[in-house]
């Protein structure tokens, strides 16, 4: 086995938890992803929930097995990465004293309302609109309606946290990435007082918050006897999975953005200032070396193959969708009703202009809208005043589409480069070398991060693109979109 120091990043999903041991070269010497099982619940519609100890549960076996395949000594840090939004109200032990409300749980829908009238200044200054999935309404709500419950929880942990505090046994140590849905303020570094004098959630059931990267403590002797990790190994402050897919794009200067085509589009760039949007679209993340992470994210995404194209293999359909482009159809696929970013309007719904010669132009015209979507996203960043670079690092898995990453470059008229690894659980191990191994979380991912593809702009694409985007925003401006 090799004897180099290694990193450990842990991902905690919703499906399932993966865990990845890396080199400060970036390599990767061991990778392992265990199912989260969660039994079936019967929940009103709206609720998310999931059993905590079973995340820990899946932790420990996911840990062990990656023991079993590298030197486990070499092992300096740990960090942990998790869904944003999440929380369980844990007693002085750790332990869940009920399941875990998600990051999709929407119950606190009268809840955010009181949060707002009392986040007005909080708003104003980072920019967002909290949202009923964000954690603060939720742990409002746990405070109303099992306030029996809420006057025994020591602690409202994060799902970051939450296996944090079994890896070390230090209960109630949070990162200021997932602490900004529980309404963190990143710029002063503290939650607002009106948490407590408002709303009655008293702050000392809040964690205490770090940098991602900074020391927590180390592996106690029972979480070392359970997943194999060292005694020596120290557990540093992670990120949200969101925050974690970031660090590992490659975007690691000013100026560098990544755009995670999924199922939905997200957008995430360093900036040297937090620059307000007066819609409420962007969100920031402070990032740890002092600059600031901008973010966004669109309803419009790959979801919308999977929904119009249902049943049909996507690799095949690119390679007949390549003789169909540029289309010169127009296609705003939404699939849903709804749309955030680049604008926000709750009612908005897709659109088509143009009838498709077969299905393999409808599909690329679906691809092409979707690229449309993104350069608008863009336009809004560079509009409020923020700079976007010549290139582009992109992930999800719309990248893996040669298709895809030929439209969106002559689009954008950009480069796309796409990571070898993007994986939210390597982004978690960068964190954990950031500060142990590394002088910042630049110098790390600089180091770590290793580019796979590039992709060029197309110029003829690029020319029939320039048209037909400006004639999808005034299709877009004629609905009241803007």
């Amino acid at each position: 086995m090799r004897s180099s120091p290694l990193f450990v990043g842990i991902d905690v999903g919703t499906e399932g938890v993966r865990v990845i041991a890396a080199e400060a070269s970036g390599d990767i010497v061991g990778s392992v992803s265990v199912a989260n099982e969660q039994p079936k619940l019967e929940l009103p519609d709206g609720w998310s929930e999931q059993d905590a100890r079973l995340w820990w549960e899946a932790t420990k076996k996911a840990l062990r097995s990656l023991c079993d395949v590298i030197d486990p000594s070499c092992i300096v840090a740990v960090s942990v990465a998790s869904t944003s939004g999440t929380f369980v109200p844990v007693d002085d032990f750790g332990e869940p004293l009920r399941n875990a409300l998600m990051y999709n749980d929407m119950r606190a829908v009268e809840e955010v309302n009181e949060v707002r009238r009392y986040a007005v200044e909080l708003e104003k200054k980072l920019g967002y609109q909290i949202q009923p999935a964000f954690a603060l309404p939720k742990m409002l709500w746990l405070r109303k309606h099992e306030s029996d419950l809420f006057e025994r929880t020591t602690k409202l942990l994060h799902a970051a946290d939450f296996i944090v505090a079994k890896l070390t046994g230090i209960v109630g140590v949070s990162d200021s990435s997932n602490a900004l849905k529980s309404c963190f303020d990143v710029v002063d570094m503290c939650f607002p007082d009106w948490i407590e004098s408002g709303l009655g959630i008293p702050l000392d059931k809040l964690p205490k918050v770090l940098i991602p990267g900074e020391e927590i403590g180390h592996v106690s002797k029972v979480a070392s006897h359970e997943t194999g990790l060292p005694r020596t190994a120290v557990v540093v402050a992670g990120a949200t999975d969101g925050t974690a897919a970031f660090i590992c794009s490659g975007a690691s200067s000013i100026g560098e953005w990544n755009s995670n085509l999924g199922s939905t589009l997200v957008l995430r760039g360093l900036c040297e200032r937090l620059l307000k949007d007066e819609m409420g679209r962007i969100y920031y993340h402070r990032h740890p070396d002092g600059l600031w992470m901008a973010g966004a994210a669109s309803n419009t995404g790959g979801e919308c193959l999977r929904v119009r194209f249902q049943g049909r293999e996507l690799a095949s359909m690119d390679e007949m969708a390549y003789k169909r482009i540029p289309t010169g159809m127009l296609v705003y696929p939404l699939v849903r009703r709804g749309e955030r970013f680049p604008f926000v309007n709750e009612n908005a719904s897709g659109f088509m202009v143009g009838e498709p010669k077969d299905e393999f132009e409808l599909y690329a015209a679906h691809i092409e809208g979707v690229a449309f979507v993104e350069r608008w996203c863009f336009e809004v960043f560079e509009g409020i005043g923020h700079s976007v670079g010549e290139s582009v690092f992109v992930t999800g898995g719309g990248s893996k589409s040669g298709l895809w990453n030929r439209v969106r470059a002559s689009v954008l008229k950009k480069v796309l480069i796409r990571p070898k690894v993007a994986e939210t659980a390597f982004g978690a191990a960068i964190i954990a070398a950031s500060k142990t191994y590394f002088s910042s979380l630049g110098e790390a991912a600089k180091a770590m991060v290793k580019i796979g593809d590039t992709f060029e702009p197309d110029d003829s694409l690029a020319r029939a693109y320039e048209d037909a985007y400006w004639r999808f925003r005034a299709k877009c401006s004629e609905r009241g979109y803007e």
